[in-house]
C-alpha cells in the first residue's frame, strides 16, 4: 500500500503525487520538518539535524535543496509564507 496519495493523468497515462516537481519530491522526510527547515534555513547542518531529528546528510541535502530554490527564485520564501 503506497504511503502517499497518487493521481493519474488520463491524457499521458502517468501517475504523480502533489510533491512531483517540487523540492519535496522523493523525500521521505515529513513535510512538517521541511517547513521548519525552510523557515530556519539559516541554521547550520548540525543544528538543523538536531532540531528535526534527522541525520546530518539528510539535513545537508534538505538545506541544499532549499538554498538552490532560493537562488533560482529569490522570492521563494515570500511566496511560501503567503501560502501558509
Amino acid at each position: 500500500m503506497p504511503k502517499e496519495q497518487r493521481y493519474h493523468c488520463n491524457n499521458c497515462k502517468c501517475s504523480y503525487s502533489v510533491t512531483t516537481r517540487t523540492m519535496f519530491h522523493k523525500s521521505k522526510v515529513d513535510l512538517q520538518k521541511w517547513f521548519f527547515a525552510i523557515e530556519q534555513n539559516h541554521l547550520s547542518i548540525r543544528q538543523l539535524a538536531k532540531q528535526i531529528t534527522v541525520a546530518k546528510d539528510t539535513a545537508s541535502y534538505m538545506l541544499f535543496r532549499i538554498r538552490k530554490a532560493l537562488k533560482e527564485n529569490p522570492d521563494f520564501l515570500n511566496h511560501f509564507k503567503n501560502e501558509i
